[in-house]
């Protein structure tokens, strides 16, 4: 939130920022993926618990399901505590 006075820019405000945010996550998910096919050709052993736990991108996919999820049960969670902007000004 900016205050008044404060007109620097935040960090994500500059595009090559969000440009190298992005890059980092995309190479976060690919090395998942990598460590995944190292398990898939045998090079590399997965302690798994469940059957899905082995399954190629297993994770990568769990997370960002999860996130997703996260964002749509907050948007309907806003909608139910969210009060008008003149809630605590009105007449009564």
């Amino acid at each position: 939130m900016n205050h008044p006075g404060n007109d620097k820019p935040r960090w994500l405000d500059r595009k090559e920022n969000v440009d190298r945010l992005w890059r980092t996550l995309v190479a976060a998910g690919i090395v998942l993926v990598a460590m995944d096919f190292l398990a898939l050709m045998g090079l590399w052993h997965k302690h798994v618990s469940f059957f899905l736990e082995g399954l190629l991108g297993f994770y990568p996919l769990w997370g960002f399901t999860g996130i997703v999820l996260l964002i749509v049960l907050a948007k309907k969670l806003r909608g139910i505590v969210m009060r008008r902007e003149d809630y605590y000004e009105r007449p009564d």
